[in-house]
């Protein structure tokens, strides 16, 4: 059993959510850009890119519940249809000077990224439980091809195709992607959905869980700090002399450190065990913000970002995974799954929008302090519920092997 490998499905679902990993990179890259051109007034500059996180939120546990009624493939396809409308949208947005179809361009985005994020739970319906978590790692690696291409594709594709603007071919991109991962869609076979006649579970029962809410937090609060941190480590990279290509290489080199590790993680998961693996990944959150708070230079940033890449993957794929292998019964799964990435991008949302002021009010020591004790909450937090946790990781092992 131990020798199975994953097969070619697997692989094309990891190519899916690079693809549509890359979208999210390069709609970031370029929505502050252009909404600063376009926007009627400066303090809307930054509108489109959070109506992207509002459409991550509204869509994030609709999209899970469409899925488990019509099918992951179903809902999959017509997402990646949104994500070709929205890049012919944003175009327009451009080509018109309409900032208000900019603001639609990245509210479909956040549709169309909030059932790529669920690719990594679909992965879990194509292969046996023991490869589970050679799955989501795999699905997770899938994201270095955004570290790597996202990059790229912004500084060389305007030299493509002369007669579009930059913000053009960017858009131009976004729906090409979508194009090609609609195409990848049409190669997957998903098991039909299995009727049941249990009644769903309600999202109240699954939240008197702790072991559920610990998986919420846990996933919640690694993406909230590392929006947070990210962000403002550019802002202070910028105060601090750095140009521009610089600050884009230390981002890059923070991408890549959160997707890259994926590759290995899970057999680190499975040789320390998910306990040990979420108190590393918690050492590692610590361990960023007292590496800044000590030193601002070359070396602290490259440093920091890097593990703070490691340890959001750590927590981000750890949430992930308890969600994905313990509330994995039909009546039950697809609500889970659902509400995690609706709390989930609510919080990226909080770290996102809240750190310019966070860091304006607080300054740069203070928050980190503040992320230090966030940390150490969820480390309590983590420490209530391990009991729990090990027991129902327990069950759910022994509900799948009869």
């Amino acid at each position: 059993m131990k020798n199975q490998k994953l097969k070619t499905p697997v692989y094309l679902l990891a190519l899916g959510y690079g693809l549509g990993t890359t979208v999210a990179v390069m709609s970031v890259a370029i929505c502050g850009l252009i909404g600063a051109e376009l926007t009627p007034h400066p303090a809307l500059s930054t509108l489109p890119y959070g109506l992207q996180f509002i459409g991550v939120m509204l869509s994030a546990l609709t999209s899970s519940m469409l899925q488990s009624r019509f099918g992951r493939k179903k809902i999959i396809f017509a997402a990646a249809g949104l994500g070709i409308i929205a890049g012919g949208i944003g175009i327009s947005a451009v080509t018109m000077q309409s900032f208000a179809l900019l603001c639609l361009t990245h509210f479909v985005i956040g549709v169309f990224f909030a059932n790529i994020a669920l690719l990594r739970f679909a992965v879990m319906d194509l292969t046996p439980r023991i490869l589970h978590s050679k799955a989501l790692s795999m699905v997770m690696f899938g994201g270095t091809f955004a570290a790597l291409v996202g990059p790229v594709l912004s500084r060389n594709l305007p030299h493509l195709f002369s007669r579009l603007n930059v913000y053009q071919t960017s858009y131009f991109a976004i729906s090409a992607i979508a194009a090609i991962i609609l195409t990848l869609v049409l190669f997957l076979r998903f098991p039909k959905v299995q009727k049941t006649e249990l009644k769903p579970v309600a999202i109240k029962q699954l939240l008197s869980n702790r072991v559920y809410v610990f998986a919420l937090v846990c996933g919640g609060v690694g993406y909230s700090l590392m929006n947070l941190i990210m962000i403002n480590s550019s802002i202070q990279m910028k105060a601090n002399g750095f140009d521009f290509s610089a600050v884009s290489y230390y981002i890059q080199i923070h991408v890549f450190a959160m997707y890259f590790p994926s590759l290995f993680n899970m057999k680190i998961l499975e040789r320390l065990g998910l306990q040990r693996f979420l108190t590393l990944g918690l050492v590692l959150q610590l361990l960023v913000s007292i590496v800044f708070i000590f030193g601002q230079n070359a070396a602290t940033f490259f440093v920091s970002l890097l593990v703070l890449g490691l340890s959001w993957n750590m927590l981000y794929t750890g949430g992930s995974y308890i969600v994905g292998h313990i509330f994995s019964r039909e009546e039950e799964k697809f609500k889970a799954q659902g509400t995690q990435d609706l709390f989930i991008a609510a919080m990226s949302s909080i770290g996102a929008l809240s750190a310019g002021a966070v860091l304006g009010f607080l300054g740069w020591n203070v928050q980190h302090v503040l992320a230090i004790v966030v940390t150490l909450a969820l480390t309590v937090f983590f420490v209530w519920v391990r009991p729990a946790l090990a027991k129902q990781i327990a069950a759910a092992k022994k509900h799948h092997n009869t």
